[in-house]
């Protein structure tokens, strides 16, 4: 039976974890990042890593304590662009404030690594998508109904 907890009770176990160098797996809860991440059928696999790159999708802190799971879209000097596919508006942190990325994902028994080649197209299309964005979730939301 599966027991279900809180983010944020999670945290001090996924902070441990991520800084030891291990890989944890949690279930996305959300619809930030639709169409990629299906909230509570999504399961992602994150880790720390020593460098990020535009693209990348990262759990991070929020002041309040909150984890978020969104896209790394822009790096500045002194703090990174952060974005839900499915948003608009843009959360701007610190690096110190990421736990770790997600390198991979799975969802309906499929597997899939954030470094492979078409990820890393998809995610690019999409992000090059952005200004009918609106318009591809409304259709995506009609097409998934069914």
């Amino acid at each position: 039976m599966k027991k279900v907890v809180q983010n944020w009770e999670l945290l001090p176990i996924i902070k441990e974890k991520l800084d030891s160098g291990s890989e944890i797996s949690i279930q996305v809860v959300g619809i930030s990042m639709r169409p990629f991440f299906i909230d509570r059928v999504t399961e992602v696999t994150l880790k720390q890593t020593p460098t990020l790159r535009k693209g990348d999708i990262c759990l991070f802190l929020l002041p309040n304590q909150k984890m978020v799971l969104h896209r790394l879209i822009q790096i500045k000097e002194d703090h990174l662009v952060m974005r839900g596919d499915a948003l608009v508006s843009k959360e701007f942190i610190t690096p110190s404030q990421v736990l770790g990325k997600v390198i991979m994902y799975s969802h309906h028994g499929k597997t899939i690594h954030t470094n492979s080649r078409s990820f890393r197209f998809w995610s690019t299309m999409w992000n090059l998508l952005f200004p009918f964005k609106r318009v591809l979730l409304g259709i995506y939301r009609r097409v998934a109904k069914r």
